[in-house]
């Protein structure tokens, strides 16, 4: 089954990003936090990033925000059996 990302992302004034729908904290710096979301990863890049609110499904980062990028997850090797 494949997945997809149906939360939302909301931007407000590039100061604040509201994600609905992450599962979670890949990583988190001053820079860049990266959030796993079903299908791949979501990151937010910029300077003075904070973690305001965080819960099982929504996330609020604050700071001056310079971009949100999602990867899309990498398929998984296929095993060649023998």
């Amino acid at each position: 089954m494949k997945e997809i990302f149906l939360g939302t992302v909301t931007v407000e004034g590039w100061e604040k990003v509201k994600i609905e729908g992450q599962k979670g904290i890949i990583g988190y710096s001053a820079e860049e936090v990266a959030f796993r979301v079903p299908g791949g990863l979501l990151r937010i890049r910029g300077n003075a990033l904070n973690i305001d609110e965080i819960s099982a499904e929504i996330a609020v980062v604050s700071g001056r925000i310079e971009g949100v990028d999602r990867e899309k997850a990498k398929p998984p090797k296929s095993r060649a059996y023998r």
